[in-house]
């Protein structure tokens, strides 16, 4: 029992690293850095200013791990009783793709029209 129980620890401890890690990730890979320098009477300075290119990729993770998770959780656990590899095949794209649908739509009306913000 207290095995079981230091197991689910350890598991649930890596998916939060990984999703951590994964949100890390998308979050650097959208950042855009600018660097300016200014001469003002011999002075140098230099001013960076980092900006995201994709301000709303937490709304895309957040839409990840709801798809991850449901299909493990929910999902895979109710079509498995099917007998129909087709219906079960049909179920999980059309969730999938209703997702990705979502996180478009939700993404899309997020963002400013002109792409500045």
């Amino acid at each position: 029992m207290v095995q079981n129980i230091k197991s689910n620890r350890i598991e649930i401890l890596l998916q939060v690293l990984l999703w951590v890690a994964i949100s890390y990730v998308a979050n650097s890979l959208t950042k855009v850095s600018e660097n300016f320098e200014q001469n003002i009477n011999g002075t140098v300075i230099s001013k960076i200013i980092v900006r995201s290119a994709f301000p709303l990729s937490l709304v895309t993770i957040a839409c990840m791990l709801l798809l991850f998770y449901s299909n493990i959780l929910w999902l895979l656990k109710l079509i498995l009783r099917w007998k129909s590899l087709f219906f079960r095949l049909s179920v999980i794209i059309g969730w999938t793709l209703l997702l990705f649908l979502t996180d478009y739509c939700i993404v899309s009306a997020l963002l400013p029209q002109n792409g500045i913000r």
